[in-house]
């Protein structure tokens, strides 16, 4: 399938905020020390308002949520391959060589959408105080000594993030298939950044809204009677789905039936 036969017309796009949520110690490695008092791995940055902001990367939170789907692809009893060409449930859903991604993720930030000054100065002053230098050495398994090291590293304690996940033109069993990805994460089933042999990286993540913008009865498997209706712009309305939880779980309880009627 090319990106004209998946993206050439226009349905609908399902729009999720999250918020994800570090049990203990986060680290998404940005750039190696780049000054002398910086540590050899550094949390992930970038300036804003003239502030070196801590944030959760979009790639990064798509490859971890792509290899749980795939992982789980394969507990079905499904294929999911390695090459990344398009042939596979996967492919079709976080993109491949050969055609693009419905999965969008949004770079997130320490602070949910539409926060005031105030909100952002808490939120940033919150990471710093959480912020710690730690410590390590890598092993060499064979010899039993240390093989690199020792170096330090930079971690974030709880830190909360708050991406927002865009499904462009899904398929029922897509979005079903993403929040079921929702669910390994949140469940400490995966893990998201590094060093998490050394017990970082545990999450929890808490889908805060569900939004679909569609044309007409645009992605119609996706919504109840009960969501909220307003006008976009003709011929284009926005849901919104009262309970975001009871959304996502439902969705994830239809994964197998859906994918056994997809088409695909």
């Amino acid at each position: 399938m090319n990106d004209v036969g998946r993206f050439g017309v226009f349905t609908g796009v399902v729009e999720m905020q999250l918020e994800v949520r570090a049990s203990g110690a986060l680290l998404i490695r940005g750039p190696d020390a780049f000054t002398v008092d910086a540590p050899d791995m550094a949390f992930v940055r970038y300036p804003i308002d003239g502030v070196r902001v801590p944030y959760l990367p979009g790639s990064s939170l798509k490859g971890v949520l792509r290899s749980g789907a795939e992982a789980l692809l394969r507990g079905l009893g499904r294929e999911a391959c390695t090459t990344w060409r398009d042939t596979c449930w996967a492919c079709l859903t976080f993109g491949s060589t050969r055609g693009a991604s419905v999965v969008l993720v949004d770079d997130g930030l320490p602070w949910p959408p539409g926060a005031g000054d105030t909100e952002k100065t808490q939120a940033f002053e919150r990471l710093e105080r959480g912020r710690t230098i730690r410590t390590s050495v890598a092993i060499d398994r064979q010899a039993g000594a240390v093989a690199a090291g020792p170096f330090d590293y930079e971690a974030l304690v709880r830190p909360q993030f708050y991406p927002t996940v865009r499904l462009r033109n899904p398929a029922p069993w897509q979005a079903a298939f993403v929040a079921a990805s929702f669910g390994l994460l949140d469940g400490g089933i995966l893990r998201l950044g590094g060093m998490t042999s050394k017990g970082l990286g545990r999450v929890e993540v808490d889908v805060r809204s569900v939004e679909i913008v569609a044309v007409r009865d645009g992605l119609a498997d996706l919504w109840e009677a009960d969501w909220t209706v307003e006008p976009v712009a003709p011929p284009l309305v926005r849901r919104r789905a009262p309970s975001s939880r009871e959304v996502v779980e439902r969705w994830r309880s239809r994964l197998e039936n859906w994918l056994a009627e997809a088409p695909v």
